[in-house]
């Protein structure tokens, strides 16, 4: 390499050297100096510190709800889907209890529906039902309205003091009290509040009551309910628009009413026998019309070779 090659390459690291030491000086202003560093430090100290008292405050309290029982304080999914299911249900009885309560000053369709069952043909129904004897039979009336059906047992010779009507509008059941015989036990209530707790009925009628339940749980309970109420071959009979046939209402009723066959019998009678019969409108609609059912509780299966001593 020769002097002046020597020279230049001496010149170039020399200007390098010069930007190196300008550029330092320009990084100076945003470098953070040893002070800042040892605040830094010292910040994120106090920031692990509050951290750790915080976790370990998590772990006192976790613990402390475990001792005395997680449920007391944090309800589990189920409990919570209970209470959205129990909110529901008495909504749908508020619900009811108003509509009841204005149709009735509008029409009377509520009580009009449940005539439209002919007395001779509930009659027969019982009959092939096999009840017999109305003087021994507590019969109990789920939606009595103003009282028609229990009347009417009572002019076939039932014991008034063996029956019972349940109705949720107030000032029906006043009518109902004040145009049947005395001794009838009339409660204001619906049929899923056990108004008659420890009782147990040979007949239930639901005449028109389900296809006014919109709420599916509101259904399954009260069902449940009457169910539980039958005495041993004890029978329950609905009567009921068939599913479809509340189209043809005008829409105050159309959307406040639900009709019910045998398939949302079975639903909400699991463990029951279920007959059913359909009364249609006319013969030019035989899909609508009514359905009129018996319902028996299941007699349970007695396997082979079981018995009480086995």
């Amino acid at each position: 390499m020769g002097a002046e090659d020597q020279t230049h390459y001496e010149d170039r690291a020399r200007d390098l050297l010069r930007r190196i030491r300008q550029d330092a000086r320009q990084l100076e202003s945003v470098l953070w100096s040893p002070e800042d560093w040892n605040q830094i430090g010292k910040t994120m100290e106090i920031w692990q510190a509050r951290m750790k008292n915080q976790r370990d405050d998590i772990i006192e309290h976790l613990m402390w709800y475990k001792r005395i029982g997680w449920k007391k304080f944090v309800p589990d999914a189920g409990e919570l889907e209970n209470q959205t299911r129990l909110q529901a249900i008495a909504d749908e009885k508020e619900r009811l209890k108003e509509w009841l309560e204005g149709q009735l000053h509008v029409s009377e369709f509520y009580l009009i529906f449940k005539r439209q069952l002919k007395e001779s043909r509930l009659s027969e129904r019982l009959a092939k039902s096999g009840l017999q004897g109305w003087d021994r039979l507590h019969v109990l009336d789920a939606a009595c309205g103003d009282g028609h059906w229990l009347r009417t047992f009572a002019k076939w010779g039932a014991d008034v003091q063996r029956l019972a009507g349940l109705e949720p509008c107030g000032w029906m059941l006043e009518r109902a009290s004040r145009l049947s015989p005395p001794g009838i036990a009339f409660k204001n209530a619906f049929a899923d509040e056990r108004p008659f707790q420890g009782k147990r009925f040979d007949l239930i009628l639901a005449f028109g009551l389900f296809m006014h339940i919109l709420d599916d749980g509101l259904r399954s309970r009260v069902a449940q309910e009457l169910a539980g109420a039958l005495g041993d071959g004890g029978l329950i009979v609905t009567f009921d628009f068939l599913p479809g046939t509340e189209k043809g209402l005008e829409p105050y009723l159309r959307y406040t009413t639900k009709g019910l066959g045998r398939e949302e019998l079975a639903r909400l009678f699991p463990d029951c026998e279920i007959e059913c019969e359909t009364l249609p409108l006319s013969d030019q609609y035989p899909d609508y019309g009514y359905g009129l059912a018996a319902i028996r509780k299941r007699k349970p299966d007695r396997k082979d070779g079981d018995s009480h001593g086995a």
